[in-house]
This record gives structure tokens, C-alpha cells and sequence, in this order.
């Protein structure tokens, strides 16, 4: 009797201890937190020209966080705009290219290749006689000033002209139509804004390349900026042998609408 009432005993101090005890439940894993990556991408990938504008654009980023961008090798340009998230870049030569946009450690990349044509914007007036219709170019470049930057394009001149001040409109495009008259070279430059949804949001300082043959005769030809009717002259001289064009900088005549063209470098030798 008391060897039963032992087990019985022990057996309440199992069922007891069993009751008692409780496992500590597991913990729960936090869900993650999806953060989508930084993604560069481009308005056209493919069939890119020599001085078509290509606006990059990093999407996912950190809000108010500050981009740092660049492009390589550095004979494209990156034209500024009033958004840390977009950059419009200009290819002024063939080849390929890598643009990097980078936020303190984080950097991303993309790589798009340039073809060896030039790009005829919709204001050329041979290729697209509907420019007016589809372009907004009533505006005045009062005050500002065109910086120009020459390079070598084959056998002829390639010159970049970029804006100092920005243009409301990430879509703009600086028209500068080049007239050959003898010796002479007339551009007109006016900022063209497309009609439309199709100008988008935000400011950019207005870009464009062009490209002209100088004969390598070593003389002064001359190169007028003309804007409603207002001239700034300089000259283009092109060695002999081809392979250096000097430059006089423009002058600015005196008007409210006159603007200055700078020329820098003011000799390039390849």
C-alpha cells in the first residue's frame, strides 16, 4: 500500500511539474522590410547620335538625398538640371560610354553606346519643316550667356553651346542653326520647348552640338551669332595640315537681347 501510494505520489509531482512548465514560445522574426534598389535609366538606349540630348534618370532614391554624377570617358557633357534624380548628358563623339550616378556608397551605373552619325534635332529646318508647330521657341535669351566648346568630329568642327542659365522645361533644346554663306557661318540661337506634356517637369539649361567643315587653309573665316537680327562675330582659322583650329572669342554686340559667346579652349590640337 504505501509502495502504490509512492508511485501515485511521484506521479502527481510529474503531472505537476509537466503543468507547470511552459516552454517559451519562439520568437517572431520581424518581416523584412523591402526597399526597392536605385534603378538608372535612360530615354533612348539604343540608336544614340553624336549630340543627341539623353536624359538619365535614377529612380528609388532616397528622398532629398544629394546624387553625384558623372560620365566617362569625359568627352560627353552633363548638363545640369534643377532635380538631384536627373541629368541630361550630351555625347559629343562615338563610342561607349558609362554614366555613374552615386549616392555616399552606393553607386549605380549604366552604359549606352554612341554612333558615329550626327544627330539632327527636330529644329533643323531641311529635316523638319513643321518645327513651329512643334516647338515653342519665342523665347529671349536675354542676359544669358552661350558657352562654347569646340572638338574634333572626323574631318570637320564639333561645337557644344550650353546655356549659363536654366530653362523651365527638362525637355529644351537649344537651336542653333548653322547657314554657311561663303566663308561664313550664321547661328541663331533660341531655347525650343516642346508643345505639349511631351516638355515635362523641372528646369535644364538648354544644350546642343553642331558640326561644320573649315577648310584647312589657314585663314580667318568668320562665325556670326545672330539672335533677332543682333550679331556677335569671332573667327575659326584651321591649320594647314588639319589638325589645329584657333579661335577669336565672340564679341557681344550692344543690345538688350545681345548675348556673349564664350569660346573655350580657344585652340584645340588633335
Amino acid at each position: 500500500m504505501k509502495k502504490r501510494s509512492f508511485f501515485i505520489a511521484i506521479a502527481c509531482l510529474v503531472i505537476a511539474f509537466t503543468a507547470c512548465r511552459k516552454d517559451k514560445p519562439k520568437p517572431i522574426s520581424p518581416t523584412p522590410l523591402i526597399v526597392n534598389p536605385e534603378i538608372l535609366t535612360a530615354s533612348k538606349t539604343s540608336g544614340i547620335e553624336k549630340g543627341e540630348p539623353i536624359l538619365f534618370t535614377l529612380t528609388n532614391a532616397p528622398i532629398a538625398s544629394t546624387v553625384t554624377w558623372s560620365v566617362s570617358p569625359t568627352t560627353a557633357q552633363l548638363t545640369e538640371t534643377n532635380s538631384d534624380t536627373v541629368e541630361s548628358v550630351l555625347f559629343t563623339q562615338a563610342g561607349q560610354y558609362t554614366i555613374t550616378a552615386s549616392i555616399g556608397s552606393v553607386v549605380i551605373t549604366d552604359i549606352v553606346t554612341v554612333a558615329d552619325s550626327i544627330y539632327h534635332s527636330p529644329s533643323d529646318p531641311f529635316l523638319n519643316p513643321d518645327w513651329n508647330n512643334l516647338y515653342d521657341t519665342t523665347s529671349v535669351l536675354s542676359g544669358d550667356a552661350l558657352n562654347i566648346t569646340p572638338s574634333f568630329a572626323g574631318d570637320s568642327l564639333a561645337i557644344y553651346t550650353i546655356t549659363n542659365d536654366t530653362y523651365n522645361c527638362i525637355n529644351n533644346y537649344l537651336d542653333m542653326r548653322i547657314t554657311p554663306d561663303l566663308s561664313d557661318y550664321y547661328s541663331y540661337p533660341v531655347v525650343g520647348f516642346p508643345m505639349g506634356s511631351a516638355c515635362g517637369g523641372g528646369e535644364k539649361r538648354a544644350s546642343s552640338l553642331i558640326s561644320l567643315f573649315i577648310p584647312p587653309d589657314n585663314q580667318p573665316h568668320n562665325i556670326t551669332m545672330t539672335i533677332y537680327g543682333l550679331a556677335s562675330q569671332g573667327t575659326i582659322t584651321r591649320s594647314t595640315n588639319g589638325n589645329t583650329y584657333t579661335f577669336t572669342n565672340l564679341t557681344s554686340a550692344i543690345s538688350p537681347y545681345a548675348i556673349q559667346g564664350i569660346v573655350s579652349p580657344l585652340s584645340i590640337t588633335r
